[in-house]
């Protein structure tokens, strides 16, 4: 119909754990931060550039529906779209009236909600004595400063 979006919900599975670069996803107020791997739609698109109202680390949220995720290409395609640019932001300050679900939540990680940065980011392994593994998140936090003068 039109006006209407599906989205397909992937079955959960281990995919692509350790395979090339991976990306800093996190939150829409930089609270919370992992890596993610770019061919996974996992993340949605939000967006620096002539877009931004008041500061350069200030990212409008860019999405077609509630609750999309896009691959780090689509994020990438989408910017250039609207005129702005992938960035590694400190806060988005526009969500429109689709993008801004969610957000991040430890009790219901399900809900979690991320967006892409610019950033890449280093994923470790740890190995306990017993053989068991996990992996380990390390990107580095995006430092917001506000500047009401600029």
């Amino acid at each position: 119909a039109p006006g209407v979006f599906y989205e397909y919900v992937r079955r959960p599975c281990v995919q692509l754990a350790f395979s090339g670069e991976f990306k800093k996803v996190m939150d829409r107020d930089n609270w919370a931060h992992m890596c993610a791997h770019p061919k996974v739609p996992v993340a949605a698109s939000a967006c620096c550039g002539d877009t931004r109202p008041l500061d350069p680390l200030t990212a409008v949220a860019n999405c077609q529906y509630e609750g999309e995720r896009v691959t780090y290409d689509l994020h990438v395609e989408r910017c250039a779209k609207m005129g702005g640019y992938p960035c590694d932001f400190g806060r988005i300050h526009d969500c429109g009236d689709k993008c801004c679900v969610g957000g991040y939540n430890t009790r219901w990680p399900q809900n979690n909600f991320w967006y892409w940065t610019t950033e890449t980011c280093p994923m470790k392994l740890k190995v306990r004595m017993d053989g068991a593994a996990v992996i380990v998140h390390d990107p580095v936090k995006t430092t917001f400063k506000y500047n009401r003068e600029n």
